[in-house]
This record gives structure tokens, C-alpha cells and sequence, in this order.
């Protein structure tokens, strides 16, 4: 604002007018809660001997010559409360539209419910991910990622890192991106993981009517993605070289397995028609 010291967020801007609303509107509701339950008395002159005492365990004389046919010398005012739901149905609309005003409905993770399918799980997590996108990208884009490779250039330029003519030419050549950690991005990379079981179902499916179909999907580097997405530690998992070699070594061994066993059939065969 200017002229001001303060920063200043737009939610507060476009919801400013609702919180003075909604304020007003509680006020008018306490005051239509408390006539509903303590409600003003009406007293009749000179029938009423005393003080009115409408409280609890409270008493109020009243004339004993008085003819109540005239009229109740003690009563509550006749009141209408039809109103107090409406009332409070509006409260609720201007709280829905703060939260709107601030991106809570935006920025706040989906419940799940115990009834509801996976299926219809992952559809509300997709949904959450789209609204949510459009809020932290720019943020981490524009604000963080700047703010981190001007201090990474900073420290560069101040040999943090040592002596730049010590720093291997390949990383000098290559281009420094920053990767942030948020519980947005745990749920985009939990998604992968749905993804690749629901994968494994169609394609299961589909081996049925096609067994080359199995074939279409990069199995291991899907899985990969997929174990990390639900939390599995890249430490844990075995490198490319090694998985590799692991695939060669029992390839290899499956072939040594089925040569012995044809050796095996034709030793057998060819003791059957000495035999013979």
C-alpha cells in the first residue's frame, strides 16, 4: 500500500468487505440467538408488585387481585425466528467465499472418505494437483528459484565452493536448476504411483487379448518413478549398472538352465535308442 510500511496480500483486499460483513452479520445472529433464548418481557402496570426476576430460580410478585383474563400480567415478547436460518445460511456463504478469497478451497488437501474407491480417490487428488498448480508455480518459479540462483552465483563468485579453476568444466557447462520439496509435489509424484498401478491393470487386461501388449510399457523406469512417488528413498533403490547386471547374471543363468535340460533330454534319448 502506499505510503505504508506494512506489506499487503490481495486475498486481503478482495475479502476485506466480506470480513466486515461477516462481523456485522455475527453481531445481528448472537443478538437474534439471545432474544430467541432469554427473550424481552412485557409487564402489565400495577399488576407486576415487584422487580421482574427472569432469571434462574428468580421471582416476580404480581398483584393477587389482578384478572389475568385482561391480559398475562408477566409474558415473553412474541417473537419470530424464521429468519435466524436464512441468517445463518448467509454467514456460511461469506465464509465460503473468504476461504475462496485466501485459496483455502484451493490449498487445502482433499479428505478421503473410508466409502470412496481408489478410482474416485486419484480423480479428487488430480483435481486438487490442477487447482493447487497455478498457485505454487509462479511462487517457486519466480520468487524462490530467483532468490536461489542469485545466491548460488553469490556463492560461486566468493569461491564457496572452492577455487572455480579447481570446478570440472562439465558442471561449469551445465545449466543449474533447483527442484523444491512440498507436500504439492509429494502428491503430484504420488499420482505416478496410482498411475503406474492402474497401468498394470489394463495392461494385464490386455495381455489376454494381445500378449505383445505387455511390451508397450517401460515397466522397470515406470516402477522407478512410481517407488519414489510413494515415498521410497533413492538410497534403496539399486542403480541402472546394477540392475543390469542383475538381468544379465540370471538371463544367463536361465539359458544354462535350458541348455542343461535339452543336454539332458538328448542324453535321455540317446540312452533310449541304445537301449532299443
Amino acid at each position: 500500500v502506499s505510503g505504508s510500511q506494512y506489506g499487503f496480500s490481495p486475498a486481503v483486499t478482495a475479502g476485506l468487505a466480506d470480513a466486515r460483513l461477516i462481523q456485522a452479520m455475527t453481531l445481528t445472529l448472537l443478538e437474534a440467538g439471545e432474544m430467541a433464548v432469554r427473550p424481552a418481557m412485557i409487564a402489565t402496570i400495577e399488576a407486576v408488585r415487584s422487580d421482574m426476576q427472569v432469571f434462574p430460580g428468580g421471582t416476580t410478585w404480581v398483584e393477587g387481585a389482578y384478572d389475568e383474563r385482561l391480559g398475562k400480567a408477566l409474558q415473553p415478547v412474541p417473537l419470530d425466528l424464521r429468519g435466524l436460518p436464512f441468517g445463518l445460511e448467509q454467514q456460511a456463504d461469506v465464509r465460503e467465499q473468504l476461504a475462496a478469497a485466501f485459496f483455502l478451497n484451493k490449498i487445502s488437501m482433499p479428505l478421503r472418505d473410508k466409502e470412496m474407491t481408489a478410482y474416485e480417490a486419484s480423480r479428487i487428488w488430480m483435481q486438487y494437483i490442477r487447482d493447487a498448480i497455478p498457485l505454487f508455480e509462479p511462487m517457486e518459479t519466480d520468487y524462490n528459484g530467483s532468490m536461489q540462483e542469485d545466491t548460488f552465483s553469490e556463492l560461486m563468485r566468493l569461491g564457496t565452493f572452492g577455487p572455480v579453476e579447481e570446478v570440472p568444466e562439465e558442471l561449469l557447462e551445465q545449466e543449474i536448476t533447483f527442484r523444491f520439496e512440498s507436500p504439492l509435489h509429494d502428491a503430484i509424484e504420488r499420482v505416478e504411483a496410482e498411475t503406474f498401478v492402474e497401468s498394470t491393470e489394463l495392461i494385464a487386461a490386455a495381455v489376454e487379448l494381445d500378449e505383445n501388449a505387455g511390451a508397450v510399457l517401460d515397466v522397470v523406469k515406470t516402477l522407478r518413478g512410481a517407488l519414489k512417488g510413494i515415498g521410497q528413498k533413492e538410497e534403496n533403490l539399486r542403480s541402472e549398472e546394477d540392475f543390469e547386471r542383475i538381468a544379465s547374471e540370471r538371463a544367463e543363468a536361465a539359458e544354462a538352465s535350458q541348455a542343461l535340460a535339452l543336454a539332458q533330454q538328448g542324453a535321455d534319448v540317446a540312452k533310449t535308442v541304445a537301449d532299443a
